[in-house]
């Protein structure tokens, strides 16, 4: 779950689904992709990749799956309609985090035991490298700098967050974090980072600015090993999997203080939130199956046999699907096929906005909000004005459906 900056185009010519989602589930020991329809929570594909696929990316389209193997020491590219692998990328060094930038589109994969960076491009597949802190791990962008973090398993004193700058691809300098930083997310506004800090059962919440940090205990326990975590859409919550205590705490972002620990399966990796924010998905590699909770009530409503030892380290969430494809399957799902968007903006105003964002001119018979993470976190129809105060400041894309097309812009919301 972790994305930053978003293009004013990117769904200009594939269909938009707004009936369900989708998530993928790496399963290291089979080789293979589960994919689950979010509606159903059951699993729709099983796509064979071999080697061992460990963490992934959906682009912010939701047309291709972006996945590190480290027995192939390559990039896995699948496509998301034929359920398919496109082609593999080399990248060496055993490459582990991996995240699509809707900044630059390129993608950017840490190779482990390399010590590297990759950063690969969208169309071509070139590779470029630069050297970075030992054994990087985690990777995040952010949502208003041409920059990028990584964590590292072990930089030195194993408490190290390097920050990237994408425009001139250079590792400029480190930040301390905890000890054994693992997953990493920026805020929406890029002020802060979260940090799940796996050898002292911690998270970290470091100032980007300043650099201070401020570190939460999860608990009491002799071992917990937080892995990765995921934010709701107003940040209000933040959700960690803890490796060793089969659990998942929930974050207070405003008391940062843990209001709630859920059990869930057995060894929790990856974990990621739905885009309308009801449910949490947690991956448990040795109960393989991925466990879903309720975000009102804290509780695992659903749990959903996968294959062998599935992990998904990364935003495994996607917010469009090819379960919708086929006419047939349709009758209870609204669809909006955006294969007509116009690629001229149309006019909204003010431009930043602090709340209420205006349409010049005529009233969209449907407006979609898409939030930096890829999300619809917002859908309205034959409304003139929407009110955007609610959501966190950063970059949003509007979709309006005008006259008898689909047109993109994207606006600022501070």
């Amino acid at each position: 779950m972790k994305y930053a900056v978003v293009f004013s185009l990117i769904f200009s010519i594939f269909p938009f689904y707004l009936c369900s989602q989708t998530a993928y589930i790496t399963n290291a020991e089979s080789g293979t992709i589960s994919v689950i329809d979010l509606q159903s929570n059951q699993v729709i594909h099983n796509i064979s990749v071999g080697g061992s696929p460990t963490a992934l990316s959906v682009a912010p389209d939701g047309m291709k799956v972006y996945v590190t193997d480290f027995i192939s020491d390559a990039v896995i590219v699948v496509d998301a309609i034929s359920n398919t692998v496109d082609t593999a990328i080399v990248v060496g060094g055993d490459p582990f985090g991996i995240l699509v930038s809707p900044f630059d589109e390129y993608i950017y994969a840490t190779s482990f035991n390399g010590n590297t960076l990759s950063r690969i491009h969208p169309e071509t597949y070139e590779v470029d490298k630069i050297s970075v802190t030992r054994r990087p791990f985690g990777i995040a962008v952010s949502p208003t700098e041409p920059s990028l973090v990584t964590t590292h398993f072990d930089g030195g004193n194993r408490r190290v967050v390097s920050i990237v700058n994408t425009n001139i691809y250079e590792n400029l300098y480190n930040i301390q974090s905890g000890n054994v930083p693992l997953g990493i997310i920026f805020s929406a506004d890029g002020k802060k980072l979260y940090v799940a800090n796996n050898a002292d059962d911690t998270v970290s919440i470091i100032d980007v600015d300043t650099e201070e940090k401020f570190d939460i205990k999860l608990g009491s326990a002799i071992r917990i090993d937080p892995y990765d975590l995921v934010l709701n859409a107003d940040e209000s919550k933040l959700y960690v999997s803890n490796q060793f205590e089969n659990t998942v705490s929930v974050i207070n972002t405003a008391t940062r203080e843990v209001e709630a620990t859920i059990p869930v399966g057995v060894e929790p990796y990856g974990i990621d939130i739905s885009p309308d924010g009801r449910s949490v998905y947690v991956v448990c590699a040795d109960s393989d199956a991925v466990y879903v909770i309720n975000t009102l009530s804290n509780e695992v409503i659903d749990v959903i046999p996968v294959q062998n030892s599935p992990r998904s380290f990364g935003n495994f969430i996607s917010n469009y699907t090819n379960t919708c494809n086929f006419r047939e399957e349709i009758s209870d799902c609204e669809v909006v096929d955006t294969q007509e968007f116009d690629i001229i903006p149309f006019e909204v105003f003010p431009n930043p906005t602090k709340d209420f964002l205006t349409f010049k001119g005529t009233t969209p018979k449907q407006v979609n909000i898409i939030d930096a993470y890829g999300r619809l976190v917002l859908s309205q129809k034959n409304k003139a004005a929407i009110n955007l105060s609610a959501f966190p400041d950063g970059i949003y894309i509007v979709q309006a459906n005008i006259g008898d097309a689909w047109m993109s812009q994207k606006v600022v919301k501070q």
